[in-house]
Parts: structure tokens; C-alpha cells; sequence
């Protein structure tokens, strides 16, 4: 997904907005961060955000901006490794 269609999707007025396929915290500063900005700057309180991830790409840093924003994570676990 490009920030153009994030952007559009915002723009009709979903009520939640929730990132998932492959893996969205790889877009984490080019699509995430700056959609919410974009989002709440825009329709200030009318949207709820989720995410699903598999949590290689999460850091304190980025836990915290996702807890600041009342973020729903739903964890993936792709199966055991290979031996």
C-alpha cells in the first residue's frame, strides 16, 4: 500500500484502521507513523488502529508510540523452524 491509499482510505471516514499482510511494521516509518499523523491531525479521536504482526520488528521505542496510540495487536506465530 502507497501513503496515497492510506491516505484515501482515511479519507472515507473508517472507523478502524488496522494494518496486516506481510509484514506492516517493515513500512513502520514510511507508512505508519506518518498515516496516524495524518489521521489524527485530520479526524482527531474518530479512529481506532490494529495491527498484525509477528513482532521481529518491534522495539521499545515503537511499543510505546504503538501503546500511545491505543494500537490492538494481534501476534502471528508462523510455526516452529526448520531443522
Amino acid at each position: 500500500m502507497t501513503l496515497d491509499t492510506a491516505k484515501a482510505a482515511a479519507d472515507n471516514e473508517k472507523i478502524r484502521f488496522y494494518f496486516f499482510g506481510g509484514e506492516p511494521m517493515l513500512c513502520y516509518d514510511s507508512i505508519i507513523v506518518p498515516i496516524i499523523e495524518y489521521i489524527e491531525n485530520k479526524y482527531p479521536n474518530i479512529f481506532y488502529y490494529g495491527m498484525t504482526t509477528n513482532g521481529t520488528l518491534l522495539n521499545e521505542g515503537r511499543i510505546n508510540f504503538l501503546k500511545s496510540k491505543n494500537f490492538e495487536l494481534l501476534l502471528s506465530i508462523d510455526g516452529n523452524p526448520t531443522t
